[in-house]
């Protein structure tokens, strides 16, 4: 129990972890503490609605409605980040982490209501406190290697944040293919034997760049498309700059 606690909170807290830092130390301005609480105030709202609402809402489409309320916010942080590095847009960081927020935390909160015993409360504690920890570690971390890469590498901050935005894109087309929305097909390649999904590599890989070990052709095209999207449009910012 302790461990699932653990791997619960890094899969849906690491994510969010990942956007707040994104959106403190990349783009032209960073977002401010208003912004931080305006959409920590709309992300609480909008995670409890979809905790309350969620019964209603899986009926929806045919039985499909979580998973497309789920991309759909997959959707609106891709452009939310890239709004926020791109334009420096005010309305697309606090929309990112309202998103963010109901997004991942309600999942945070049905999955650990789904493992709730009364004889496990310190388990799950505990191992909600580990992952905490190790995502507030890591989020440190990268805040930090990404402010010295702005000042240093300003065109790896940049691959960095196309790729990490047009993740979303791809976990929105796994979401799409289980409840087949587009036709799922066979993976193109296998890099378990490299760097398996289950693996903390693995794990960190998925977060930031929406790594799969085998990947469909989806989820080729969604990144290929994301990212090529996020570098149009910031070259095309960037004409007009100079």
């Amino acid at each position: 129990m302790l461990l699932n606690s653990v791997v619960i909170t890094l899969n849906q807290c690491l994510p969010v972890a990942v956007v707040w830092v994104l959106l403190s130390a990349t783009g032209k301005t960073v977002m401010t503490t208003q912004q931080a609480l305006h959409g920590i105030i709309l992300g609480a709202l909008g995670c409890l609605t979809l905790l309350m609402t969620a019964a209603d809402i899986s009926v929806w489409w045919g039985y499909r409605g979580l998973e497309l309320c789920q991309i759909m916010l997959l959707i609106a942080l891709f452009v939310g980040i890239s709004g926020h590095y791109i334009h420096g847009s005010e309305l697309a960081r606090v929309f990112s982490v309202a998103a963010a927020l109901t997004l991942y935390l309600s999942s945070f909160f049905t999955y650990f209501n789904s493992y709730w015993q009364a004889d496990a409360v310190f388990s799950l504690a505990l191992g909600a406190g580990l992952g905490i920890s190790i995502c507030a570690s890591f989020a440190i971390l990268l805040y930090f290697s990404l402010l010295w890469a702005t000042r240093n590498i300003m065109a790896l901050v940049s691959i960095f944040v196309a790729l990490h935005s047009a993740s979303k894109l791809v976990f929105a087309c796994d979401l799409a293919a289980q409840i087949d929305i587009i036709p799922a097909y066979p993976a193109l390649f296998d890099l378990r034997n490299w760097v398996s999904e289950d693996s903390v590599g693995g794990r960190i890989l998925k977060v930031l760049f929406g790594y799969e070990a085998t990947p469909g052709i989806w989820s080729i095209l969604a990144l290929t498309a994301g990212a090529g999207i996020f570098w149009i449009a910031n070259n095309w910012r960037c004409r007009r700059a100079a």
